[in-house]
């Protein structure tokens, strides 16, 4: 069985305020002291990490480097979604795009459509590219929103596939849902404050997510994460 760090795409999430920032930054942190290049990724619009750091945010989408085998990047829903209308738009200026009825409406009418573009940028940085065939990233940690919007995006390629039957929008939908299943590549990590009511919330958490059929969840599988994040209080 992987260790956490063995992983392509580990999501980090739970309810707000309780150190999922963190703990990503831990967790990075250890897999880039590994040797693994790593990047964490912020969904929504934020840039923690650059501060953390003391760098300069970059703009939603570019990477901003904090130091040896570690990047941040940040990724706007709206934005992943945009990026690909505009794609299939052509020469449309996205400034226009995003002012049109047909945006607003399309992201509106088509449930799961933000969410599975933006699980499409995520699988794109574990995936090779470039002449040598290798990813951009050995281990892409997502620091994720709170539990609800999480469950959106980790549903979203169930969600959006009940639309999207044919076409490349179809195949980076199967791309993502066989990633996310595949308990080699992909984990969950549960953050909760250590009180009663937390830790209730967290394994009703775990549960729905076996419901939806998620990655393999950090609560059951990674008895064998290493001890030293083991001791380490993230929240």
């Amino acid at each position: 069985m992987p260790t956490l760090l063995d992983r392509k795409l580990l999501f980090i999430t739970g309810k707000g305020g309780v150190g999922k920032t963190t703990v990503a930054a831990a967790v990075a942190l250890e897999a880039s002291a590994a040797g693994r290049r790593t990047v964490v990724v912020e969904v929504g619009d934020q840039s923690r990490l650059a501060e953390l750091w003391g760098v300069p945010a970059s703009e939603a989408g570019q990477t901003a480097h904090l130091q040896h085998d570690l990047d941040t990047l940040t990724l706007d829903p709206d934005r992943a979604l945009l990026e690909w209308l505009q794609a299939l738009g052509g020469r449309v200026p996205g400034r226009v795009l995003a002012s049109s009825g047909t945006f607003q409406y399309f992201a509106a009418a088509a449930p799961g459509a933000k969410e599975i573009f933006t699980m499409v940028k995520l699988w794109q940085l574990t995936r090779p590219s470039g002449r040598r065939g290798r990813p951009p990233y050995d281990l892409v940690v997502v620091d994720a929103p709170a539990t609800g919007h999480a469950l959106a995006l980790l549903a979203s390629p169930r969600t959006f596939g009940a639309i999207a039957k044919i076409g490349p929008v179809a195949d980076h939908t199967r791309e993502v849902h066989e990633l996310l299943e595949d308990e080699r590549r992909s984990a969950f990590l549960a953050v909760a404050l250590g009180n009663e009511m937390a830790v209730t919330e967290t394994i009703e958490l775990e549960q729905r997510l076996h419901e939806q059929q998620p990655p393999a969840t950090a609560l059951q599988r990674h008895r064998d994460a290493p001890d030293r994040l083991a001791r380490r209080r993230w929240a």
